[in-house]
């Protein structure tokens, strides 16, 4: 006879008529034989009192009164019979939110942005006195992490950075610059955070002036930069506009030297004045500033070797007249020999800022009236001074100064070079000595790095094969040494590099494909 004990569930009093529940009875013995039936019984019956759970969670309308005064009285209870103990592991927080002030979130916001563009710390503060954009980190990321224009020429002192942090209408201003440069960089279009920090600086500007503020220092140099980056897109119009204003505004200073605050000030106010000449061949507005004068020991290298050259053929094909390019040639050399050793030594940095200045500066200087006139004295011989003086520029703003190649504010010196190449005369290669033809192959290097002009780019290319022929060069190596006997650095190579990878099928077929005999 089995021993067996009977499991009756609690049935309130409400259900005592309805449906009827099963009764489980689980048997002492063989209980692991009726295990399985067992726990099946048991799902079944939870199972059952689920649904009718559900059924009677259905109020009555007399209740839902009930509850509505219920909540008050409830709180008491619940306070006094709750337990105060709190486990440690206890992370149950309130539904409920905190709310956050406005101001307080979009510091949170800006603060983020600007820890992941700069510090990537948690805990850092936002020194930056602007709302940020949505693209604002990318900028400065870009600034802080791959931008290397004008890093020497500009800023060899690293100050700017702490000057523009505490100047709003700057930032704003110099943010637009970084994003336009960052985006020709890139090879992508212009983002609208780029136009809406351009937007806000002049906003500002407009404000300061509007405010008798237009001889503050952070309104000046807004607007420095906003000439530089009008000048970069070809806007003539607003750069105009900016560059008198700016030329005022200075004025009424007292002058450019008497910005003394900061060097860093100077020297983008006279790159504004730089541009803005090189963008529309007009005549520089800001005289030179004295304090830039010391700068590197020029080389000698270029003077040596015209001279030597000269010594040794008294009717030379191709001749360089002006005394002054050749100086200023000598010095952007002494520059080139310098930027590689920046990374190593940091204490020629101010020194090879001044002497970038001093070059440009004096390019400006050379009158193109006696360059033409010093190519037309010279019987029997071709003066290439005036389209060298052309290539010299190109080289000094986007080699040495690292402006991206793809700014439109280079279409003026692009199209005078490739103009005063073509309107050279017919040169005899066979009479020209090395050197000459070794300035012929960098200055149309120079202009191969012209990506907009296909049709100029191609006549570069045809006379590089014709001058390659001429002095027998066949491989890149060769190419190479050939540009280095003018001027060379080695962010030219990236450029001379696909300018050779272009010649190079064109003159395999013509050295190794002429007429015998």
């Amino acid at each position: 006879m089995e021993e067996g004990i009977q499991i009756q569930p609690y049935r309130p009093k409400h259900l005592e008529t309805g449906t009827d529940l099963l009764f489980i009875t689980t048997s002492l013995s063989n209980r692991a034989t009726d295990k399985r039936r067992s726990s099946h019984a048991v799902r079944v019956h939870a199972a059952k009192a689920g649904k009718i759970n559900k059924k009677q969670s259905v109020k009555s309308p007399s209740d839902v009164q009930t509850d509505k005064a219920a909540p008050q009285d409830f709180r008491v209870v619940k306070k006094e019979f709750t337990s105060r103990i709190k486990l440690q592991n206890w992370t149950r927080k309130s539904g409920r939110k905190k709310a956050i002030p406005d101001a307080d979130q979009e510091l949170s916001t800006e603060n983020a942005l600007f820890n992941h563009a700069i510090l990537n710390e948690p805990t850092a503060v936002n020194p930056f006195p602007i709302k940020f954009l949505p693209g604002t980190n990318a900028i400065l990321s870009f600034y802080m992490g791959r931008m290397r224009t004008n890093s020497v020429a500009l800023n060899p002192d690293g100050d700017w950075f702490d000057f523009f942090c505490g100047h709003a209408v700057v930032l704003q201003a110099m943010l637009s610059n970084i994003g336009r440069i960052m985006c020709l960089s890139d090879g992508i279009p212009e983002d609208i955070d780029v136009f809406k920090h351009q937007a806000e600086a002049v906003r500002l500007i407009n404000c300061g002036i509007s405010k008798g503020r237009d001889m503050d220092i952070g309104v000046i140099m807004a607007v420095a930069v906003l000439v530089n980056q009008e000048s970069m897109m070809n806007c003539l119009e607003a750069a105009e506009v900016h560059m008198q204003g700016l030329l005022r505004m200075v004025r009424l200073r007292g002058g450019l030297e008497s910005i003394t605050s900061k060097a860093v000030l100077q020297r983008i106010i006279s790159w504004a004045d730089f541009t803005f000449a090189a963008s529309w061949g007009r005549p520089l507005l800001f005289p030179r500033v004295q304090k830039f004068a010391d700068g590197l020991e020029p080389s000698t290298r270029l003077q040596s070797q015209i001279s030597q050259n000269s010594l040794r053929n008294d009717q030379l094909a191709i001749i360089v007249s002006n005394r002054s390019l050749i100086d200023i040639l000598d010095r952007m050399d002494a520059i080139c020999n310098a930027i590689p050793k920046l990374a190593i030594s940091d204490t020629s940095r101010t020194l090879v800022g001044n002497s970038i200045y001093n070059a440009e500066y004096r390019l400006f200087e050379l009158d193109p009236d006696r360059l033409t006139h010093a190519s037309c004295s010279n019987e029997g011989s071709t003066d290439i001074s005036e389209p060298l003086a052309a290539a010299a520029h190109l080289f000094l703003h986007i080699i040495i100064r690292s402006v991206p190649v793809n700014a439109t504010r280079h279409r003026r010196l692009f199209d005078l070079l490739s103009y005063l190449l073509n309107t050279t005369p017919l040169l005899n290669y066979a009479a020209s000595s090395r050197l000459g033809l070794c300035f012929l192959v960098w200055m149309h290097t120079v202009g191969s790095i012209d990506g907009e002009d296909f049709i100029a780019r191609g006549q570069h290319l045809m006379q590089l094969e014709r001058l390659c022929a001429a002095v027998g060069i066949a491989q890149y190596e060769e190419f190479e040494l050939c540009l280095k006997e003018v001027l060379w650095v080695d962010e030219f190579g990236i450029f001379a590099r696909r300018a050779w990878e272009d010649v190079e099928l064109s003159l395999r077929f013509t050295l190794f494909n002429e007429p015998s005999g």
